[in-house]
C-alpha cells in the first residue's frame, strides 16, 4: 500500500493539483483553497471514530455479526452526513460565501464521498483483503488524474477546465470508487435491512469522542491559517493563493512521513502490549533517523533553493512573496515528524488526555499570533504562526516522550544532527558561488549530507532496510 501512495498521491498533488491552479490562476485557486480547508476541518464530524472502530472490531468478528455492525452502522453514518452538509453551509454562509455556495455544496458532497470510502473499506481491511484494501486507497487519486488529466491536456478541452470541472473530477472520482467498493463481493449483503440503533452509536462516542476532539483540534489549528489569511488580509484571495502554492510541496512530502507514521503505531502497540521498553526505544528512535535526516536536508535545500523550486513550480506565477512564504514554511516537516513519531507513541501509550490539552494549547496559540500577524503580514504572518505553534507542539511531544519512557536526553545525538545541519548549510553556501547547476548543487548537498549522517550513525541503513523489510512481511 505505502508504494501505490508514493506514485500516486505526490503525482495528484504536484502533476495535476499545482497546473490546475497555473490553468485557472492564483486567485481563482485562491478563492477556491479556504472553502476547501473549511469542508476539510469539519469532515471530522464524518468520523467520530467510527473508522477505527470498524477496522479493529470487524476483524474479530463472524461473518454474522459483521453484517450485523454494518446494518447498524450505515444509518449513523447517514445522520453524520447530514449533520456535516447543514453544519458546514451555516459556518460558510455565516464566512461570507453565499456567493460560492455552489462550490461550498460540491466540496461538501466530496468529503462525504470520501467518507464513505473510508467506512467501507475498514470492512475490506478488517477482512484482511490487502490488495483489495490497497487498490481502493488510491483508486479516486487515479480517476481523478484521469478524469482532471483529460481537461488539462486534450487540446480541445483546455479552454473549458474551469473551476468548477476541477470540483466535479473530484466529485465523479469518488463517486466511481464508492460505487466499485460497495458493487465489490465484500459488501453484497451489507446495504439492506438496515436499523438505527442509539445504544450501539452512543457505545461508539463514549469510546471515540476522546479522539474525535483531537481530529477537531489537530484539523483546526492546521486548517484554519487558510480561511483566516482569506478574511484578515488586505488582498485575502491572492494571499490564500499564495499560501496554497506554498503549502502544495509540504503537502506532498508529508503525506510521505505520514505513511511511514500509518506503519509505526501498530509495532508501537504490539510492543507496548508484550511490555517490550527497550524495543519501543530503539525503534522510535529507527524512525525518528528515518525520518528526520531527509526532511533536514529537505528543509535546508528549500530554504536556499527557493527561487528555483518555486519557478519551476509556478513560472510567471512566482514571486518574491511566494519564495518567502515557501522557505519559512517547510520547517514545519520536522514538526510534523515530531508530531507523527512521539504522538504516535501517546496515542497507542493511551495519553490521549494530554494530547487533547496540548493540540487546545497549540489551537489558542495559533489563533492569536494569526490574529495579529496575518494582518500586518498577510501569508507571511501565517507561516510564522503556524512555525511557533507547531515547534511548541513538537517540542512538548519529544520531552514528554522522554519524561513518560525515562529516556535520557542524549545530547551528543543532538550534536550529531546539528552537524549535519551545519554542514549542509556551509555546503550550500559554497556552492551557491559556483556555475554548477542549482539541480547538480542539490544532488552534491544530498549525497554528503546521506553518507555523513551514515558515518556519524544518525541514518543506520542496515536498520533501516530491516524495517522496510520487516513492514513488506
Amino acid at each position: 500500500m505505502i508504494f501505490l501512495n508514493l506514485a500516486i498521491k505526490p503525482f495528484w498533488i504536484l502533476g495535476i493539483d499545482r497546473v490546475s491552479q497555473l490553468k485557472l490562476g492564483l486567485d481563482v485557486y485562491g478563492s477556491f483553497y479556504p472553502i476547501y480547508n473549511l469542508t476539510l476541518w469539519l469532515s471530522v464530524i464524518l468520523d467520530p471514530g467510527l473508522h477505527i472502530f470498524l477496522n479493529t472490531t470487524l476483524s474479530k468478528k463472524t461473518e454474522v455479526e459483521w453484517v450485523e455492525y454494518y446494518r447498524k452502522s450505515i444509518p449513523f453514518k447517514i445522520l453524520l452526513s447530514i449533520v456535516f452538509g447543514a453544519l458546514t453551509i451555516m459556518i460558510g454562509l455565516l464566512l461570507g460565501y453565499s456567493d460560492s455556495l455552489l462550490l461550498l455544496e460540491l466540496l461538501i458532497l466530496n468529503q462525504i464521498l470520501a467518507s464513505l470510502i473510508l467506512f467501507f473499506r475498514a470492512g475490506v481491511s478488517a477482512k484482511q483483503n490487502f490488495n483489495a484494501d490497497a487498490l481502493f486507497s488510491v483508486l479516486d487519486r487515479i480517476l481523478m488524474i484521469i478524469f482532471c488529466g483529460i481537461g488539462l491536456y486534450v487540446p480541445s478541452l483546455i479552454k473549458n477546465y474551469t473551476l468548477n470541472y476541477f470540483v466535479l473530477a473530484q466529485t465523479f472520482a469518488y463517486l466511481g470508487t464508492l460505487i466499485l467498493v460497495i458493487i465489490s463481493k465484500y459488501y453484497s449483503k451489507q446495504l439492506y435491512s438496515l436499523k438505527f440503533d442509539y445504544s450501539f452509536v452512543r457505545s461508539i462516542l463514549k469510546k471515540s469522542l476522546p479522539f474525535a476532539l483531537l481530529g477537531v483540534l489537530m484539523t483546526l489549528y492546521t486548517r484554519m491559517d487558510a480561511i483566516m489569511i482569506e478574511k484578515l488580509s488586505i488582498d485575502g484571495i491572492h494571499q490564500s493563493g499564495i499560501y496554497a502554492s506554498a503549502y502544495r510541496l509540504l503537502d506532498a512530502i508529508n503525506n510521505i512521513a505520514y505513511l511511514f507514521s500509518v506503519i509505526l503505531i501498530p509495532i508501537l502497540g504490539r510492543l507496548l502490549s508484550d511490555n517490550k521498553p527497550a524495543e519501543i526505544k530503539n525503534t522510535i528512535s529507527n524512525y525518528s533517523k528515518l525520518l528526520f535526516v531527509p526532511s533536514i536536508l529537505i528543509v535546508i535545500t528549500t530554504y536556499f533553493m527557493a527561487h528555483p523550486i518555486m519557478n519551476m513550480l509556478y513560472h510567471n506565477q512566482n514571486s518574491n512573496t511566494l519564495e518567502i512564504v515557501f522557505a519559512f514554511l517547510m520547517p514545519t516537516l520536522l514538526c510534523m515528524c515530531s508530531v507523527y513519531i512521539y504522538g504516535g507513541y501517546m496515542t497507542v501509550a493511551g495519553q490521549i488526555g494530554k494530547l487533547n490539552w496540548m493540540a487546545a494549547v497549540s489551537l489558542g496559540i495559533n489563533f492569536i499570533l494569526n490574529l495579529f500577524l496575518i494582518v500586518k503580514f498577510g501569508a507571511f504572518g501565517a507561516v510564522i504562526a503556524t512555525l511557533v505553534t507547531q515547534g511548541i507542539n513538537a517540542s512538548f511531544l519529544y520531552f514528554y516522550y522522554l519524561k513518560h519512557t525515562r529516556k535520557a536526553y542524549n545530547g551528543f545525538n543532538t550534536l550529531k544532527f546539528v552537524s549535519l545541519v551545519t554542514l549542509s548549510i556551509l555546503l550550500f553556501i559554497f556552492l551557491r558561488s559556483t556555475p554548477i547547476d542549482w539541480f547538480i548543487q542539490i544532488g552534491i548537498v544530498w549525497i554528503v549530507g546521506f553518507t555523513f549522517a551514515t558515518l556519524l550513525g544518525i541514518f543506520p541503513l542496515n536498520q533501516i532496510k530491516g524495517l522496510l523489510k520487516t513492514n513488506r512481511t
